[in-house]
């Protein structure tokens, strides 16, 4: 088995690395964890990433030679130079466990990490970007007592809550002390699940080939166990490639066992190149009103189409758009007093190469108010996050990009300025 460290710097930085951690293991300084024995140890990577990264970690190999084992896994910390892991181990031994880790400084990525859990009900999740509907989960670390079979499996999802579930066809979770995951959700261009499989406790398991993918990871995360406390917890990955495929296999740890459980190969695309991108302007309606009847308190009000919300309040809201929209309309109110000029300015490219363009309407004392009506065209079909943001004397509307960096881009302002 040779074991590679990756790393992809852009702009003077990490934004994605990937090595095997075998500090926990026999192999590594006489490691051997059993009666409150804990270690703690830092993983440096290669060069600093610009943020703090996602970590994601894969069991690789489990060497557990007793029929229990009660201990605890987690990642105390992130920055942007290194992570660190901490074991600890109550009852029984662990004579190694080898994780596979990737660190990735991606806003398509969403990494949700539940470390020792000892509650099995069915937990949700909140996530930021609704554009990552496809997800893996990887079992990460398990304490059991007898005979064990469960799987973790993702319940539901929606455009911000994700809910996990642990679930046992024999019923036997009051055997499990407790357990560790983490569920990995990604855009379609970034994660590529390859389906479940499944591994009996007769034989090695020889996967199917997969062509060779540049510029992305081959991970094999762990979704369940059987364990039927006769064979023991010792079984390994190994990978095999040539020139044009790559496949795996899973094996005992020696002349031991093999343990029956599930796990679903998966891609990660960490170069994909595949953007986001901002709105486009369509049609501009802009109405001046002799005789209106203002009934909000500051100087603008906007209203999403399609949201009974009016939007009144000094500072900054977030509004998601649904992917299904061809195009939206915002309309704008604009109290217009006397001596007032009113000045709405679009912006066009992005740093640094913006262009502009404005419409200017004077306050006269007559109209009391402007109507704007501004169109936006989505220039990818996806879930677009727009920011609007009231003050006294300014409205201006930007979109978040979600792409490898999180990015602003304003789109349009309304300023008011005294003659």
């Amino acid at each position: 088995m040779i074991w590679l460290t990756l790393l992809w710097i852009s702009q003077g930085y990490i934004i994605f690395e990937e090595s095997t951690f075998r500090s926990f293991s026999v192999i590594n300084k006489g490691f051997i964890c059993f009666k409150n024995y804990e270690r703690t140890q830092n993983v440096n990577f290669k060069d600093s990433f610009r943020n703090i990264p996602k970590i994601i970690l894969i069991p690789e190999q489990f060497d557990i030679p007793t029929q229990s084992v009660d201990y605890s896994l987690e990642i105390l910390a992130v920055t942007e130079k290194y992570f660190t892991l901490k074991i600890k181990c109550s009852d029984g031994i662990v004579n190694g466990i080898l994780y596979r880790w990737l660190a990735i400084d991606d806003q398509r990525i969403t990494v949700i990490s539940q470390f020792n859990i000892k509650d099995f009900q069915e937990k949700t999740f909140e996530f930021e970007n609704a554009n990552t509907q496809i997800y893996f989960l990887s079992l990460i670390s398990v304490s059991y007592i007898g005979i064990v079979d469960f799987q973790v499996q993702v319940s539901g999802i929606t455009q911000d809550k994700v809910s996990v579930m642990i679930t046992s066809l024999d019923g036997q979770l009051s055997n499990i002390l407790s357990f560790g995951y983490q569920i990995v959700l990604g855009t379609e261009d970034i994660l590529q699940p390859l389906g479940l499989k499944q591994t009996d406790s007769l034989k090695a398991f020889i996967s199917q080939q997969y062509p060779l993918k540049s510029e992305s990871s081959f991970l094999i995360p762990l979704k369940g166990l059987y364990y039927d406390s006769m064979n023991l917890l010792k079984f390994r990955k190994i990978y095999h490639f040539d020139e044009s495929f790559q496949w795996y296999e899973f094996t005992a740890i020696g002349c031991c066992c093999y343990v029956a459980q599930i796990h679903e190969p998966v891609l990660i695309n960490y170069m994909s190149t595949f953007q986001f991108t901002p709105f486009i302007f369509g049609q501009v309606e802009i109405k001046q009103v002799v005789d209106s009847k203002i009934n909000y308190i500051n100087s603008f009000q906007a209203q999403i189409q399609g949201n009974s919300h009016l939007i009144t309040n000094l500072g900054e809201t977030k509004h998601r758009i649904h992917k299904d929209n061809k195009f939206i309309y915002i309309s704008i109110n604009v109290k217009c007093n006397s001596n007032e000029i009113l000045l709405l300015e679009f912006y066009y490219g992005s740093n640094p190469y913006i262009d502009t363009k404005y419409f200017k309407h004077k306050c006269n004392g007559i109209f009391k108010e402007i109507f704007y009506t501004v169109q936006l065209v989505p220039t990818v079909t996806a879930y677009q996050y727009l920011i609007i943001n009231i003050a006294e004397e300014k409205f201006e509307i930007s979109q978040i990009l979600y792409n490898q960096q999180l990015q602003r881009f304003k789109l349009f302002e309304i300023k008011k300025t005294i003659l």
